[in-house]
């Protein structure tokens, strides 16, 4: 079917907005008051448009909030602004990105699939297993720092099929994800 032309403007939308990302003082202040010392240490370790992208996630969400009542408000927050962690391994470039969601709309994602499945010396392979597995490189990345386990299973899953016996935090994490 590939993408309607909807999506594409939205993806168009996406890149524009990607290109001249920034971050605020207001910006850093919110990032500073829910995550901790070594947290931020890794969120900023993302590219400016990765960051941005999580603030907007977690922003999203405090918007909508008063329709996810049941959600612990901070546990979301810290989760939404470290969900794309993983992709600060390596610094991948934009034009990498705009190929990789192409890539993920032929033959329904076979193509992407059988490029990113090994992190070669090749940088662009190397490029499309960070983004293909960012949510496994992020989880293992805040292992060692992170003392909750929801949040690391959440991130691990963000990208992931819906599971019946999933955390309430992922299918809010990823409407939110998908919103921004």
């Amino acid at each position: 079917e590939g993408m309607n032309i909807k999506r594409i403007f939205y993806r168009f939308k996406q890149f524009r907005q990607a290109a001249k990302s920034h971050l605020t003082f207001t910006d850093v202040e919110f990032i500073r008051q829910y995550l901790t010392k070594p947290e931020q240490v890794l969120f900023y370790r993302m590219r400016v448009f990765d960051q941005k992208h999580s603030l907007l996630t977690a922003q999203k969400f405090l918007e909508r909030q008063a329709e996810y009542v049941w959600l612990d408000k901070n546990k979301f927050i810290r989760t939404a602004l470290m969900h794309d962690v993983g992709k600060a391994c390596v610094r991948v470039p934009l034009y990498a990105r705009c190929l990789f969601v192409f890539l993920g709309q032929v033959r329904d994602g076979a193509l992407l699939n059988a490029m990113a499945k090994e992190a070669t010396r090749w940088n662009f392979r190397k490029y499309l297993y960070v983004l293909r597995y960012h949510g496994e490189i992020g989880a293992k990345m805040l292992e060692e720092i992170e003392d909750d386990p929801e949040i690391i299973q959440v991130i691990r899953a963000h990208h992931h099929p819906p599971e019946v016996k999933e955390s309430p935090l992922l299918p809010v994490i990823r409407e939110m994800d998908n919103l921004v």
